[in-house]
């Protein structure tokens, strides 16, 4: 079990059911139907692409104020609209998953169709990496920019996030790792910001509070209590476009479902 902070949305009793589509999922894609599933060696190619050019999640440094300027705003929504075709089916497929796992009398013939919908949905997650990645590399945006962007303004600012609840979860086997997004990659971040400021600035002061929560309280979300008002400022005219842009159903997906070869094992991990 990993020793990182996790973040997870909670999704209800239905969670179980993902969860376990995800695992399987991911461990059947490894180990028997890579080939079949074109969107993942897609994601993987694009992955190690990104990673080339952007270094790790945590390797992304915000402004010294804080601020998410227009112009990346308006990338960042380029992107979230690259994948409403992906988050919609994505958004029909968990509804299937959802209503199947509401039954508490399955025939065998419902578990066969239950997994047939697992496969699916794990088809048409890699058909969403594989855009989100895309869209990334065109428009020039890593993911550590992209994952804190998510974070401030669906979690921190709207609190669309925390609507469904939070919890932490973390699953690990010799196959698979799967775990929610990390909060140290967004401390190691906020860190870097921090070193840009001095000691006198009164952002200094609230920033090192924020950090400092964050790594005494894994589920703190960075200024959950009110954004700086610089930031509010440049948000504000896009309060529209982002709760619009925002993917209920691809919550747990959407700050950074990633791939990663290890000991030539395919494996997929939200981080």
């Amino acid at each position: 079990m990993s020793a990182k902070r996790n973040w997870f949305i909670g999704c209800g009793v239905g969670c179980a059911t993902v969860i376990l589509v995800l695992v399987i999922g991911g461990a059947i894609i490894g180990n028997m139907f890579k080939d079949k599933f074109s969107g993942y060696e897609d994601v993987e190619d694009m992955q190690c692409q990104l990673t080339d050019r952007y270094g790790e999640v945590e390797d992304y440094c915000p402004p010294a104020d804080g601020v998410i300027t227009s112009d990346r705003i308006n990338i960042f929504l380029a992107i979230q609209d690259s994948l409403s075709v992906p988050g919609a089916i994505l958004a029909e497929q968990w509804q299937t998953l959802e209503d199947a796992d509401s039954s508490d009398d399955k025939s065998f013939g419902d578990v066969v169709d239950l997994a047939k919908s697992a496969i699916g949905f794990a088809a048409t997650i890699g058909d969403y990496m594989a855009a989100r990645n895309s869209a990334q590399l065109s428009l020039d945006m890593s993911p550590g920019e992209y994952i804190y962007i998510y974070v401030i303004t669906y979690k921190s600012w709207l609190n669309l996030e925390s609507a469904g609840g939070l919890e932490e979860m973390d699953f690990e086997s010799d196959v698979v790792h799967y775990s929610s997004v990390t909060s140290d990659d967004l401390i190691l971040q906020l860190e870097c910001q921090l070193g840009q400021l001095s000691e006198s600035d009164l952002l200094y002061v609230e920033l090192a509070k924020e950090i400092e929560s964050m790594k005494k309280d894994s589920s703190h979300t960075p200024w959950q209590g009110g954004l700086p008002s610089e930031m509010l400022t440049v948000l504000e005219p896009y309060r529209y476009d982002l709760e619009s842009s925002y993917k209920q159903s691809a919550a747990m997906l959407g700050i950074g479902l990633r791939t990663e070869i290890d000991d030539d094992k395919f494996k997929f991990e939200v981080k």
